[in-house]
């Protein structure tokens, strides 16, 4: 079973050092930090196409507590990603029964904009499934992301097909854009 704050491995791409780890209760503050910065990146018309909320103490302590009770259970695997001691990005899969059916996980993930085309964000993907492989017991992992959010090319690389899509749904971090200008949200999945 993983224990909090247990290293995973060490990545390096063009000089970037970065650590993938499980959480720890001691990465709040660092949690907080990173949500922030992806918030203004989204406030400020960055690349990301989906609501970034604004999170405070107490959410960060929420979530923070959610991923570790989430690792003590066996409910889902969460992978911190860390950069000179900075949290600069995470990602989960959680084993949910709700809407797909016991058996199915869904995936979030998240890179501050330093660290991303770095190969990165595909290495967290496949600790990822990796983990969701040896800590739950999964048929397959799916996710949501905007059609005009980069990260879309990078799922169907890891082999994500696309079953669903919602056309016009969502603007950048909502904002008020015409019905038409709006990108779709795709829903992709992952058979393990």
């Amino acid at each position: 079973m993983p224990r909090p704050g247990q290293e995973i491995e060490t990545y390096e791409a063009k000089g970037v050092r970065i650590l993938f780890r499980y959480p720890k209760w001691d990465d709040v503050r660092g949690v907080l930090a990173c949500a922030k910065a992806m918030y203004e990146e989204a406030e400020s018309g960055g690349e990301l196409w989906l609501p970034t909320p604004q999170l405070d103490l107490a959410g960060a302590c929420d979530q923070v507590a959610r991923q570790l009770k989430a690792l003590e259970l066996g409910t889902g695997v969460h992978i911190t990603a860390e950069r000179d001691g900075r949290i600069v990005g995470a990602g989960s899969v959680s084993a949910k029964s709700g809407q797909f059916g016991q058996g199915y996980g869904t995936l979030g993930l998240h890179l501050l904009r330093e660290v991303r085309g770095l190969g990165a964000g595909r290495r967290l993907m496949e600790l990822l499934e990796q983990e969701a492989r040896a800590h739950l017991d999964l048929r397959a992992i799916y996710l949501t992301v905007s059609a005009a959010n980069p990260a879309m090319h990078l799922y169907a690389k890891c082999g994500y097909r696309e079953i669903g899509r919602k056309p016009h749904f969502v603007a950048p971090s909502c904002r008020d854009i015409p019905f038409e200008e709006r990108a779709d949200i795709v829903d992709m999945a992952l058979d393990l």
